[in-house]
């Protein structure tokens, strides 16, 4: 009988059927694995998620290691700005302090053409020395060359108590309540720089005028209760007089600076206070009506809290002393 033609193939099929199935079954452990694998490494994810929240979970000793580097890193990192920020912060005060230095010597150069004293009460936490075993306690922190600049003095109501002589003493060396502004005053002045160019800004006349302007907004902040008339407009509404005051505060401010910080003075920025003096002269040839006072405008020597002066001051100040500018 013939074969049909298609009974080798069944043949064939059934031959090799043994085969067939083993490689079904090769095929299907192939797919059983990989599915068995991914779900244990989305297990072994899951317990490692869980594990990190738990205190008794053992790290390998390389994820261990690399997390001890990282962490001793980080903290030496956070170690060495924690320094720099310290280490910036204490080179700002030291600017602040001999700018308010600055500022008070020069109050004292120009007072000084018309007196030969000027004592105002000390006070130490809002306190007065109220005795000579008190003062000669305090005095121990003060230079010993100053120490002749220091008396027990009546206030003019029965009240004695210590007062210093603020036209002979560095402004370092006055008590808190007297250096007070000149201190508050260089620190707005060497803040408000520091910022500026730490925002990538150009110490420049536009730097000038908004630095002007802010120490002038400040000054009100604090002394606006005594400040006259004249004081209280804003800066760009200033009589050149008052204006120049301020300008020349940051000036200052900006020479202390540079010279701590390694910068060059620009010469837009130097030639500032030669264009407001060459203003000045020229509005007094005009009319003369613009005073020739230049002296300090922050000082601890103006307005009238102390209940105790009797003098005019020429310059702006914490309101600790005299009635005026």
């Amino acid at each position: 009988m013939r074969q049909l033609p298609h009974s080798n193939c069944i043949k064939g099929f059934f031959l090799n059927l043994p085969i067939w199935v083993a490689l079904g079954l090769v095929l299907n452990n192939q797919f059983v694995l990989a599915d068995y694998t991914q779900d244990m490494e989305k297990r072994a994810d899951q317990k490692i998620l869980e594990s990190k929240h738990e205190q008794n979970w053992n790290k390998s000793s390389h994820i261990k290691y690399f997390e001890d580097f990282y962490t001793h890193n980080k903290n030496a990192i956070h170690n060495l700005k924690v320094i720099a920020e310290k280490k910036q912060l204490n080179l700002l005060n030291e600017m602040t302090a001999d700018l308010a230095d600055s500022m008070h010597e020069k109050w004292q150069n120009d007072t000084r053409r018309t007196k030969v004293n000027r004592f105002k009460p000390i006070k130490v936490d809002g306190k007065s020395i109220d005795s000579q075993s008190k003062l000669d306690e305090y005095l121990k922190a003060i230079p010993n060359e100053f120490h002749n600049h220091y008396k027990m003095i009546d206030d003019g109501k029965g009240n004695v108590m210590a007062q210093e002589d603020i036209l002979w003493i560095p402004n370092r060396h006055l008590a808190p309540n007297n250096k007070k502004e000149n201190n508050e005053g260089a620190a707005v002045a060497i803040q408000f720089l520091h910022r500026w160019l730490k925002a990538g800004h150009s110490a420049d006349q536009k730097f000038l005028h908004a630095a002007s302007k802010f120490v002038h907004q400040e000054w009100l902040e604090r002394n606006g209760g005594w400040a006259s008339e004249e004081q209280k407009r804003s800066f760009d509404e200033l009589e050149d007089k008052e204006a120049v005051k301020d300008v020349r505060i940051v000036e200052d401010a900006f020479e202390l600076y540079s010279k701590a910080q390694g910068l060059a003075l620009p010469a837009d920025l130097e030639s500032v206070s030669h264009q407001v003096n060459s203003e000045l002269s020229q509005k007094r040839d005009r009319n003369g009506s613009v005073s020739s006072d230049n002296s300090n405008k922050h000082h601890s020597d103006a307005g009238s809290t102390d209940g105790n002066d009797s003098d005019s001051g020429s310059t702006k100040s914490d309101g600790t002393a005299d009635s005026s500018k």
